[in-house]
């Protein structure tokens, strides 16, 4: 079942991890997110809405258990939008 989510946050690898260690292991984690990763100075950025998102969390913090001996540091949010934190409407 798809649903509405929003991703925000960076990784940033460490110096001794590869060209090619960097660039699978961020085309592993846009697959996981469903978003795409912009390099931004020595990290990679993502900020992306999916309206039919099938991102799923257990993924995602297994990658991070998983590779984050390659990582500096990283930070990642996932937000669902399909519930409005507040909502207004006309009586």
């Amino acid at each position: 079942m798809s649903r509405e989510t929003l991703i925000v946050g960076y990784l940033t690898f460490k110096k001794d991890t590869g060209v090619s260690t960097k660039q699978e292991l961020r085309g592993k984690l846009e697959k996981i997110c469903e978003g795409e990763f912009q390099l931004d100075g020595d990290s990679y950025k993502i900020q992306s809405i999916n309206w039919t998102s099938h991102v799923d969390e257990t993924q995602i913090s297994l990658f991070f258990e998983e590779h984050k001996v390659k990582l500096k540091s990283y930070s990642l949010k996932l937000f669902d939008l399909d519930e409005a934190n507040v909502t207004w409407a006309s009586p």
